[in-house]
């Protein structure tokens, strides 16, 4: 009996995931074709400043996944964007309608969505740029018109990137990389730069930074002003850093680990509460196995030295003083 019961029960689930991927590919071939419709007659009615080709276009009704296949972007100045294959998984009451999308005059809303590209390729008259593959995970909101793009979470992940520039300087490689930042409040990634200014406005904060395996080229370090310090190209394994904010603490911890600079690693702690403009400042330094060169100008400083080749600095006070402590 017990038996019997079990396989009726297998017999149910297994019925229902066939209903459910019978009606989810009925429902798929339906409105790929509806989408696909109204991408056309939206491309159609653009402005003609960019070319868009895709070879096919499929959706997803039970995850909410529109994915694109071989598309192909090209723009009027012999630019050009290809990517193999582009999943856009999104909540379809975020989306505005086409009318809207018309009349341009629409927030997108983004509720937990994520988009995958696989295979980019970016070519224009200096550089050609590739990335393996990228994905983006988001939340928050999109005002075209405004140039907004304003998220409370905000995750990328980029693997193997390569730039390289049509002049002899030099290619950039990555081979990791993770973006993300997690706050309480919207921020505009357009204006990111501009967060410094602003963070004391803002109340939970969270950002963090992870790179492996990267080749700087000259023309980088040179606009880093790391060539002053004689490194034209810079190597390394690790890149990382982390900024949490909470109501008027700051923390911020760095690890950097590259063939020429060493192992950096750093602790910071910053108090705001009693002065927004020179935070208390609990920091904790550490250099070790540098360039001889690089050694030779880190002992004209006031770091402790820590063994062959090494360095390192404690420092308690307000952040304003804390270059008599270097120099």
């Amino acid at each position: 009996m017990n038996f019997l019961k079990s396989n009726k029960k297998i017999v149910i689930i297994t019925s229902i995931f066939i209903v459910l991927f019978i009606t989810n590919s009925v429902v798929n071939t339906v409105i790929s074709s509806k989408i696909e419709e109204k991408i056309s007659d939206f491309l159609k009615d653009s402005d003609k400043e960019f070319e868009i080709k895709y070879e096919d276009i499929s959706y997803s009704f039970l995850n909410s996944k529109i994915t694109f296949e071989e598309i192909e972007m090209n723009f009027n100045d012999g630019e050009y964007i290809q990517i193999e294959e582009l999943e856009l998984t999104v909540d379809r009451n975020d989306l505005p309608s086409m009318k809207e999308i018309k009349e341009g005059n629409f927030n997108i809303l983004l509720t937990n969505s994520e988009i995958n590209l696989t295979k980019i390729k970016f070519v224009n008259r200096d550089v050609l740029s590739e990335v393996e593959y990228l994905e983006l995970s988001l939340n928050g909101q999109i005002n075209p018109n405004e140039n907004e793009l304003n998220f409370n979470y905000f995750d990328i992940r980029l693997n193997e990137l390569e730039i390289s520039p049509n002049k002899d300087e030099g290619k950039l490689e990555l081979g990791n990389l993770e973006f993300e930042l997690d706050s309480d409040d919207l921020i505009n990634i357009v204006k990111f730069n501009e967060l410094y200014g602003e963070i004391d406005d803002l109340s939970d904060l969270s950002i963090k930074f992870n790179l492996d395996n990267f080749i700087l080229p000259h023309d980088l370090t040179k606009q880093l002003d790391l060539d002053d310090i004689g490194i034209r190209e810079l190597e390394g394994k690790e890149f990382s850093m982390e900024i949490t904010k909470n109501d008027d603490d700051l923390n911020l911890d760095f690890d950097l680990n590259t063939q020429y600079l060493g192992e950096l690693s750093l602790e910071a702690e910053m108090d705001f509460s009693k002065n927004k403009n020179d935070p208390f400042l609990n920091l904790e330094v550490s250099l070790k196995n540098l360039d001889e060169n690089f050694t030779k100008i880190l002992k004209r400083t006031k770091l402790v030295e820590d063994g062959e080749n090494s360095f390192r600095l404690n420092y308690e006070g307000n952040i304003n003083d804390i270059e008599k402590s270097i120099f």
